[in-house]
């Protein structure tokens, strides 16, 4: 749909920045009809009104808009290329130790499931987050049943295999495998970074076609890398200082994302 606007009453940069707004993506909700391909008339398009100010205004607020999308997109950048330095550095570390041996998760680790813990049973201010078969955390809750610096990996759901480092105490759900350490001689961030990097064969391990899963005798059957402590630990710090890079850059954003956002709302309330 082409939109032809009249100049001398609106900033194109101001309209943009309006349709890239929550307040028109929840028109878009209302307006939309049919059933295999949801669209939206001319006629609704033609009758859209929003919240318009002086041209010189739309000015600065468009503006002021587009240094914060320039300044997420130089993030979006700089986060695209620690994720690429990081997975070729795992890439030539990894592959230069063929001839060194292997030794099965189980064998280094206990591998236990979460507990089971209902929609109902959260609560939206709760000081733990649960996770379960997801990426992200599926709620929260007052309670914790594992340990911070805990690694995971996700269980049931289309996300299964997903693996996770975890910073502070968490409720570990039903649809989740979390980690034990047997012994002292296994790096956790070297463990976590070489899981990371076989992460898309394990996602290969899942059965089932409605809800798919892992099973816990092919995690326990994951062969991880087996390598001298200290060399371990080396690797282990490099690939996390690369991480916190990764992190930092992400959460940048995010809080960028979320200020624009905020910002559009008071604009358009």
């Amino acid at each position: 749909m082409l939109v032809r606007l009249n100049q001398n009453k609106i900033n194109p940069n101001y309209f943009y920045q309006v349709l890239n707004s929550d307040y028109f993506f929840r028109l878009l909700h209302i307006l939309k009809s049919g059933s295999s391909i949801p669209h939206i008339f001319q006629r609704d398009m033609v009758n859209f009104k929003f919240p318009i100010c002086s041209l010189e205004e739309q000015k600065k607020i468009a503006i002021f808009l587009e240094k914060i999308d320039k300044k997420i997109e130089l993030l979006e950048k700089k986060l695209f290329l620690y994720q690429e330095l990081d997975l070729s550095f795992k890439n030539q570390i990894f592959n230069s130790f063929k001839t060194s041996s292997f030794i099965k998760l189980n064998d280094l680790c206990q591998i236990k499931k979460g507990k089971q813990l209902n929609k109902s049973d959260m609560i939206n201010n709760g000081e733990y987050y649960v996770l379960n078969g997801g990426k992200e955390p599926s709620g929260y809750t007052n309670s914790w049943n594992v340990e911070e610096n805990t690694i995971t990996i996700s269980e049931g759901g289309n996300s299964c295999g997903f693996v996770s480092y975890n910073t502070e105490k968490f409720f570990c759900g039903g649809h989740c495998y979390y980690l034990i350490l047997k012994e002292n001689n296994m790096d956790l961030y070297y463990l976590f970074h070489y899981l990371k990097y076989i992460e898309p064969k394990i996602m290969k391990l899942r059965v089932g076609s409605g809800l798919p899963n892992i099973q816990k005798g092919d995690v326990e059957n994951i062969n991880i890398l087996e390598l001298e402590y200290e060399k371990q630990k080396e690797i282990g710090n490099f690939f996390e200082a690369i991480n916190t890079k990764i992190v930092l850059n992400l959460k940048e954003k995010e809080k960028l994302e979320k200020y624009k956002k905020s910002l559009l709302q008071k604009m358009f309330v």
